[in-house]
């Protein structure tokens, strides 16, 4: 990523962070405008319904413009897509350079055209070829787009491409366990440094996430009996160490992140535990799938309450640094799902159709001054 690519990042999550600050009462109005012309960068961003907007609309016309030219120049599929990838990657590096458009929605859209068509010069090549190295070469070309523009999502892709290119290996469950074990501190630190650019922060977090899920279904013994993850394993001594792994693993996430006060780790553990609650319901039948779940979210509703309630009955609404109050949560950004809930309840009812004409026997009617008849 370029030095002023992350720069620009650093003032934007400063000034975002001075937001925050502001509505949680921790700095006045005039503390926020002088941090805002501290860090104020003349780069161009646009909100988030126009980023999707453009976002949409560059997509749709790059993929189409395409298109168009390689059938009318009748190019190979292959050169078609690296020319359009590079034409691609020279527009991303334009936008995210000269014109300064980090959060434009069209610096993303062509970011994720230029990845694509590399992605399919390649697999044209080697469609045939076995699994890893057909996806080996995607996993490569994902994580150089995510370490170039510091997209998470291209991260998050390139590990799990990864993990899916080591799946047939016969050690592939191995690496599963290995890999997310050896980088899980290192991933760890790069999400939270502030040496690091916050995309490529945001990049270890997603590809923290990935490894992760990973570790778990490695060691799950449903995996162990029914996924084809390098050799299958069902000895009955592993299936009930991993099954205890299944159990102890869930538990560590939630206590090390409660402990950390990070809440990407007790989200993974919370959704490990789930995962854990689903698997036990294939081991011991104690109830319909669909009552286990609808059981485990009641628990979790009630929980989620009982304790809220406990932290908001300590000294200031907090307990040993835990606290309920959403003290650095942007409104706006909370309140989508309700504005789109209430768009989609007021926007009209379909009118119905139209009945369609048809013939109706019984003849006419004739008459007059009061008398009246039918034929």
């Amino acid at each position: 990523m370029r030095a002023q690519w992350a720069e620009a990042d650093r003032k934007f999550a400063v000034r975002e962070a001075a937001r925050a600050w502001q509505r949680a009462n921790w700095i006045d109005a005039a503390a926020l405008a002088a941090i805002e012309t501290a860090y104020a960068d003349d780069s161009v961003r646009a909100g988030p319904a126009f980023r999707v907007l453009y976002f949409i609309l560059t997509v749709f016309m790059g993929a189409s413009a395409t298109a168009a030219f390689a059938t009318v120049l009748k190019t190979d599929a292959t050169a078609a897509c690296l020319a359009a990838s590079a034409v691609c990657v020279a527009a991303t590096e334009y936008l995210m350079g000269p014109m300064k458009r980090l959060r434009s929605g069209f610096e993303s859209a062509a970011s994720l055209l230029a990845l694509l068509f590399a992605v399919a010069a390649v697999l044209s090549r080697v469609w045939r070829s076995p699994e890893w190295v057909t996806l080996a070469p995607a996993a490569a070309l994902a994580g150089l787009a995510a370490w170039r523009w510091g997209y998470w999502i291209y991260a998050a892709a390139s590990a799990v491409l990864f993990f899916a290119a080591s799946a047939h290996s016969p050690s592939a469950r191995l690496i599963w366990i290995a890999a997310p074990l050896a980088l899980f501190r290192l991933l760890l630190q790069a999400s939270e440094s502030a040496g690091v650019a916050p995309r490529h922060r945001t990049c270890a977090a997603a590809v923290l996430a990935v490894c992760a899920g990973a570790l778990y279904g490695a060691i799950n013994p449903y995996s162990l009996e029914h996924f084809d993850i390098g050799r299958r394993m069902a000895q009955p001594w592993l299936l009930r160490s991993s099954a205890l792994l299944t159990a102890l693993v869930p538990i560590a996430f939630l206590w090390i992140g409660i402990r950390s006060r990070r809440r990407l780790l007790w989200t993974i553990g919370a959704a490990a535990g789930v995962a854990s609650l689903v698997t036990l319901r294939f081991y011991v039948h104690v109830a319909p799938l669909w009552f286990v779940l609808a059981a485990g979210g009641t628990i979790a509703i009630a929980a989620a309450v009982a304790l809220r309630r406990f932290l908001d009955s300590g000294p200031g609404k907090e307990r040993s640094g835990l606290t309920a109050e959403p003290l650095l949560e942007d409104p706006g950004k909370k309140n989508l799902l309700e504005v789109a809930v209430t768009v989609a309840r007021l926007a009209p009812k379909a009118a119905p159709a139209a009945e369609a004409p048809r013939y109706r026997g019984g003849g006419g009617e004739f008459g007059g001054g009061g008398a009246s008849g039918s034929f």
